[in-house]
């Protein structure tokens, strides 16, 4: 994070995930030195708390197999798919969509 000594943490995961660089002071420039003195990766393991909870919702509650009658009614016609969404609670209050994590 340019310019600032913290960072937010969305997920879990590990590895050089941290990008560090030193460069020159804008006070003391010397041209045959460049701006970024030296740059690395840094290793860290990130681990989020465990949740609380978590809030399953469907796009659909009623579904059918395909060339089900009931699928082809021009009114109220039941749906052949439903969209499932997964959600993990925090005890913070943020929660953390975890519908397409594997």
């Amino acid at each position: 994070v340019a310019g600032s000594n913290t960072m937010q943490v969305v997920d879990s995961g590990q590895g050089d995930v941290v990008l560090a660089e030193w460069k020159q002071s804008t006070t003391c420039v010397n041209s045959s030195i460049p701006s970024t003195i030296v740059q690395g990766y840094g290793s860290v393991d990130v681990k989020l708390p465990p949740p609380t909870g978590v809030t399953v919702t469907l796009s659909s509650s009623r579904i059918t197999f395909v060339g089900d009658p009931s699928s082809k009614s021009s009114s109220n016609a039941v749906p052949t798919t439903s969209r499932i969404t997964v959600a993990l609670n925090f005890a913070s209050g943020k929660t953390k969509t975890m519908t397409l994590d594997s």
